[in-house]
């Protein structure tokens, strides 16, 4: 969670998330990057760990 990713996007509703929903400027960028650090933390974690 950093200040350019998630913390740009608390202003949205769980609605907001669905399937099909689209992002924009700011809140586009913003979900962009906290999706890549979302699957770089997955990835690097416990995909490396469990397996």
């Amino acid at each position: 969670m950093k200040e350019n990713g998630w913390y740009r996007l608390t202003h949205r509703a769980a609605s907001d998330y669905r399937i099909g929903n689209l992002f924009t400027g700011d809140d586009a960028i913003a979900f962009y990057k906290t999706i890549s650090a979302l699957l770089q933390n997955i990835k690097t974690m416990p995909s490396t760990y469990i397996t």
